[in-house]
């Protein structure tokens, strides 16, 4: 299903998620592991279920009127309410943030699941598997942002021009379009795997503060350690990219060795043409002489 988000279906929120849970480069990053900051102080495993979120809104769901006049347009980057993650102003780092440029490919784990970062034809895609529970995103964009889900069922956020907060419920082989500057984070109701990418490509993020928290609540701490993250590990697949390198290398080894051949049998081509001409001479001559 092709679904575009200038006029989102409204929906209440769903009342066990509400009632139920105790209260989801340079600084270029994948979708939303703009999610890991190095820490020395953490807990929880990153295989451990993820935490229901700590501080979803009970009914009505929560609006900002004066944001939204703004939503839709880059005036939105001027509300107090958003921040770059890039530059923080102090006290509202998301600990949740890679700030390094990711690496593609590579593979980014933490409580909630996975996201593989991949090329294909020159486009960046990301492939994201997450935990029923868990929350992503809780940003916005300058280019339109585009996820279809493969399998489960994840219920989008997005703050309206009303100011209001909408939600629809996508499930598999459905497909929505975010258009730019809408602040947005997902709740995925059931384990899912979905793809995300950006038209026109390019990735910048900006997180709308009320959104960032409820995802930075929505999952267990990483307990550190070399190479992890406060709430994560990003894994570059350096072995790709070496195989790549090596059947690169190997491609130019064999065509300067083709090259070398058809050189070689050039010069043999023309040695063995020489001969042939300069014995025909001599049998020539040798004949008029004999005459």
């Amino acid at each position: 299903h092709d679904s575009r988000m200038e006029d989102p279906p409204r929906e209440g929120p769903n009342e066990e998620t509400a009632k139920d849970s105790p209260s989801q480069a340079s600084c270029r990053a994948t979708a939303d592991d703009k999610d890991s900051r190095p820490s020395e102080d953490s807990s929880n495993d990153i295989d451990a279920e993820p935490a229901a979120p700590a501080s979803l809104p009970s009914s009505p769901l929560p609006s900002f009127p004066e944001d939204g006049p703004l939503v839709g347009t880059d005036a939105i980057l001027s509300s107090p309410r958003v921040y770059d993650p890039c530059a923080p102003p102090s006290g509202t780092e998301s600990p949740s943030f890679v700030k390094d440029p990711v690496p593609v490919p590579s593979v980014y784990t933490d409580g909630r699941g996975s996201i593989h970062n991949v090329s294909a034809g020159g486009k960046r895609l990301n492939l994201l598997h997450t935990k029923a529970g868990a929350m992503r995103s809780g940003d916005i964009h300058s280019n339109a942002q585009c996820d279809f889900v493969y399998s489960g069922k994840v219920r989008l956020w997005t703050l309206g021009g009303d100011g209001e907060t909408s939600t629809r419920v996508l499930g598999a082989k459905e497909y929505v379009e975010i258009p730019p500057y809408v602040p947005h984070m997902f709740e995925f109701l059931e384990d899912t795997v979905m793809a995300e990418w950006w038209e026109p490509q390019g990735f910048h993020a900006w997180f709308y503060r009320p959104f960032r928290e409820i995802v930075d609540g929505s999952f267990p701490l990483d307990e550190g350690g070399e190479g992890s993250t406060r709430k994560g590990r990003l894994i570059p697949m350096q072995e790709v990219e070496t195989a790549t390198s090596s059947n690169e290398k190997k491609d130019k080894e064999l065509g300067e060795e083709e090259k070398w051949k058809e050189i070689v049998l050039g010069c043999y081509a023309a040695a063995t043409i020489g001969a042939i001409g300069f014995l025909a001479g001599i049998i020539v001559g040798f004949r008029a002489r004999s005459r």
